[in-house]
């Protein structure tokens, strides 16, 4: 998004998948937070990420019965292939709304 390219970035963050390989907090929230805090490290912490966390427990947590890896595939591994990739997604395109609304447009 901001027209850089980081393998080291993409390779460390790959550990927060499936719940940073321990079913615990999703790593589409977790990749999210660090996205927001790599392009808007002033208001991330502060405005950004809270945001992030309150519509992400607004819609899996009260979905799934809570935001973490385990809570959204329900113990079981064979349902991330099912509810992960539009989860991504969603948490991706979420952050990219919230980065519009202070003042952000990557398109």
């Amino acid at each position: 998004m901001k027209g850089q390219e980081n393998k080291q970035l993409v390779g460390a963050v790959s550990g927060l998948c499936r719940g940073v390989q321990s079913g615990l907090t999703c790593g589409a929230l977790t990749g999210a937070a660090c996205m927001l805090n790599i392009i808007d490290p002033v208001n991330a912490n502060t405005n950004l990420i809270p945001e992030l966390v309150e519509w992400f427990t607004a819609t899996y947590g009260e979905k799934y019965g809570g935001i973490s890896c385990k809570e959204i595939i329900g113990g079981d591994a064979a349902n991330q292939t099912g509810r992960c990739p539009a989860l991504i997604e969603a948490t991706f395109l979420q952050a990219k709304s919230i980065l519009f609304d202070y003042g952000f447009d990557f398109d």
